[in-house]
């Protein structure tokens, strides 16, 4: 998604053209540079993940639980320092909701933030502010779990059930629209998460992210998922979206889920979309300096 976020928060903020962006990107500070500010930035990341509450929409009173290390910190340099941080907010042993918290150069003294969430959870989420003035409403579930098919019966143990999730993502192709081209993404080879379910049905889960050539920020997200069915256990998938551009999965070289370009409509009082990306108030460096 980091294409198109400095276009639309200048049309937004400033009305400037997106070059001004590129141009004002290479004029950074070298200290801004540094591990140390990285640091920092993912300290801000955090606080602000720290304040979003998720809830299911029949349990509103129950708040999801905010993982507090991120499941992947990314960064990019090639036309000044990008990067992000993937959290996941868990409930009844499985993720919910996963979001990025990132930012870019806007200038010497500023940066640009953005957020991006996405609901994976099965049931509709309940109303939880965003900002003062914006509210997210996820009024469907974030995913659809489909069965497998000649998967095989999962195994007994989690370390055999990894190998078997891997051998899985071998049949599976991500594809992105972007700059009007096709692009295959490229499977990261270690789950991003992994988890436990607490319930009677979710017996082990993973999360798998496709990512770019140019780096590791995240573009689409596979759920693999071992549940308990009467006396058998059985594989199932999801595919989920993790940026706004046009993407497609296949199984087995047939396409099973296509979604298209997504618009998040966030100069509304509610955003009722299962996922939403977004720019937020931008940060000073100083202010992210500052942080402990």
């Amino acid at each position: 998604m980091r294409s198109i976020l400095p276009l639309i928060f200048f049309i937004a903020t400033l009305g400037d053209s997106a070059s001004l962006v590129a141009q004002e990107a290479k004029s950074l500070k070298t200290d801004t540079n540094t591990e140390v500010f990285l640091q920092k930035l993912r300290a801000y990341y955090l606080k602000r993940a720290s304040a979003l509450k998720f809830a299911h929409d029949n349990d509103a009173a129950q708040p999801f639980t905010l993982e507090q290390k991120p499941v992947l910190t990314w960064t990019s340099t090639g036309d000044g320092l990008w990067s992000g941080d993937v959290f996941v907010w868990a409930a009844e042993g499985r993720p919910q909701v996963i979001g990025c918290i990132g930012s870019w150069p806007i200038n010497d003294d500023t940066r640009g933030v953005f957020e991006e969430l996405q609901s994976i959870s099965t049931t509709p989420l309940a109303e939880t502010d965003l900002d003062e003035s914006l509210k997210w409403h996820s009024e469907s579930p974030g995913i659809t779990l489909l069965e497998i098919p000649e998967a095989g019966p999962p195994a007994g143990d989690a370390r055999r059930r990894l190998s078997q999730m891997r051998r899985l993502t071998d049949r599976v192709k991500s594809h992105m629209r972007i700059n009007n081209a096709n692009e295959e993404l490229r499977l990261l080879t270690q789950p991003v998460y992994r988890y436990s379910g607490e319930s009677s049905t979710v017996v082990d889960g993973a999360v798998f992210a496709y990512v770019t050539t140019a780096g590791t920020d995240p573009e689409v997200l596979l759920l693999l998922e071992c549940h308990k069915t009467g006396d058998n256990l059985k594989w199932y998938y999801a595919p989920v979206r993790f940026t706004h551009r046009e993407l497609w999965m296949t199984l087995d070289e047939s396409e099973v889920w296509r979604v298209g370009n997504h618009v998040t409509p966030y100069r509304t009082a509610v955003i009722t979309d299962s996922y939403l990306s977004r720019p937020t108030a931008p940060v000073s460096i100083d202010e992210v300096k500052a942080l402990q």
